[in-house]
């Protein structure tokens, strides 16, 4: 997301100092230079946007073991696993009925922000103890195709307090990591999910792009206009000039 800020800031600059100054010639650059930016920054924060629906949602795998052994060590995992100062999962329901399980964490964390009090004469960095909360729901399915093959189901929530929205992907990743080492690697279950889909642009940009086309046009359009005016309005003023030049030539 930080490489498709950059970028968007850099076309802002380039389509500005050139198409801006150059061809429109009005108001209407800021929107194409807006216009600029929101297509070469949409594919950096489309991948990154991918990214955390995959890490927060990531696809169902197939463990080769049975539903009650894989919902046993889930429960173990969840009871045993110790974060920063002792904070644990809450595990909230454990019904082995509908082989599901929901569970959530809480915890404190320090975050840095920029301190811009104007009673301090320098720019420092000062330390704030932010919330975290992190929800888990985990539902199984036994395959009755496959014997002693599960089905799991990972699904996440975050809710963070202060801007670092990726304070609880450690604890993801080491929650997963700890499934992967008592419950094994596991397969995908759907091929289809392990390459990533192709997002198209969502609409809202398409139609700004329209939008901002059409301004640009009815400015460059506008601007044609005026030039052929004003060159008209010279051919005019010039033309009794010539014609008052061209009979002192022939000494009428």
């Amino acid at each position: 997301m930080l490489l498709g800020t950059l970028f968007g800031f850099l076309a802002v600059s380039l389509v500005h100092n050139t198409i801006g100054n150059y061809i429109a010639h009005s108001d209407s650059a800021t929107a194409l230079d807006l216009l600029a930016a929101l297509w070469v920054a949409w594919p950096f924060y489309s991948r990154a946007w991918s990214a955390r629906k995959a890490l927060l949602h990531p696809p169902v795998r197939r463990y080769n073991l049975p539903h009650k052994q894989a919902f046993a060590k889930l429960r173990q995992i969840l009871s045993n696993t110790t974060y920063n100062f002792g904070d644990k999962w809450y595990v909230s329901s454990a019904d082995t009925v509908q082989k599901r399980i929901t569970a959530c964490l809480r915890f404190t964390d320090e975050e840095q922000r920029i301190d811009l009090s104007p009673l301090s004469h320098h720019t420092s960095l000062r330390k704030e103890r932010k919330q975290r909360l992190l929800e888990l729901e985990v539902q199984m399915e036994e395959e009755k195709e496959l014997d002693d093959s599960t089905l799991i189901q990972f699904d996440f929530r975050a809710t963070v307090e202060g801007v670092s929205w990726h304070a609880c992907d450690r604890i993801i990743y080491a929650l997963l990591s700890d499934v992967q080492s008592q419950l094994g690697p596991g397969e995908i279950a759907d091929l289809q999910q392990k390459a990533p889909a192709k997002s198209s642009p969502p609409w809202w940009l398409i139609a700004i792009t329209v939008l901002c086309l059409l301004s640009v046009a009815g400015a460059v359009g506008s601007h044609i206009s005026k030039n052929w005016q004003k060159i008209a309005t010279q051919a005019d003023t010039a033309r009794p000039a010539e014609i008052a030049a061209g009979l002192r030539r022939t000494g009428r």
